[in-house]
């Protein structure tokens, strides 16, 4: 969210924890709307785990691959290949 809103994190709430179907909502914006769009063909995305937890089991479809799928350690680093493929809903 840095990059795309700059220094103030208009997404903070001291007093609201974002719920899970919040984070993935926000996880699929930034695959859809700033990663697709993204011309580099190999980028990294640096954030908490629980995010990407919620990006890999709510929000891409990793085909049961239990290391995606699984929890991430702090500080691990993990390679993906990301292919989009256009689905009814997005044809709305």
């Amino acid at each position: 969210d840095l990059v795309t809103h700059g220094e103030e994190d208009h997404l903070w709430n001291p007093y609201k924890r974002e719920g899970p179907v919040d984070e993935a909502n926000r996880a699929y914006e930034f695959m859809t709307g700033f990663l697709m769009e993204r011309p580099e063909k190999e980028i990294s995305v640096v954030c908490h785990s629980a995010w990407l937890f919620s990006l890999c089991n709510a929000v891409m479809d990793c085909d049961g691959d239990e290391e995606l799928e699984s929890w991430f350690d702090t500080g691990e680093i993990r390679s993906m290949k990301i292919t989009y493929r256009a689905t009814a809903a997005a044809k709305l």
